[in-house]
């Protein structure tokens, strides 16, 4: 499954062209570096792929409810500040809607317990291990 599809796109800085036709997908589990000398439209390209920028023409797709993080290069740090909290703050909303997954799923599975019909029997195993471990 593609996360994200980009076909054509080109941009245009100052009469100069920073990139024309790009085009590539990103499949579920696969990981991309953006290595280029300075200059050449990495952070424009970044800035389209996240909506930041507007592109001159082509398709940027992201798969719906797909989220991303991106930490921008002029990201300004604050003393004090781990990397681990620059991080933490640019991957966010990926970070919150984990929790709010974790939240889902285990009620899923309390429910699930709750309602099965070995719920009881492995209650009473857990209670008789519990009491055994009591007399031992």
């Amino acid at each position: 499954m593609s996360l994200l599809t980009v076909e054509n796109v080109s941009h245009n800085f100052g009469g100069r062209t920073l990139f024309n036709d790009v085009s590539f997908r990103l499949l579920a589990g696969e990981h991309i570096g953006l290595v280029g000398a300075n200059g050449v439209g990495k952070s424009t390209l970044m800035n389209i792929l996240t909506g930041k920028l507007l592109k001159d023409s082509g398709k940027v797709e992201w798969t719906p409810r797909v989220r991303y993080g991106y930490l921008d290069q002029h990201t300004l740090l604050t003393p004090g500040k781990t990397i681990r909290d620059v991080l933490k703050d640019a991957f966010l909303p990926m970070l919150e809607l984990e929790k709010e997954l974790m939240v889902i799923t285990d009620k899923m599975g309390e429910a699930l317990q709750k309602n099965s019909k070995f719920y009881w029997r492995r209650w009473a195993i857990s209670r008789n291990s519990w009491i055994w471990a009591i007399f031992i």
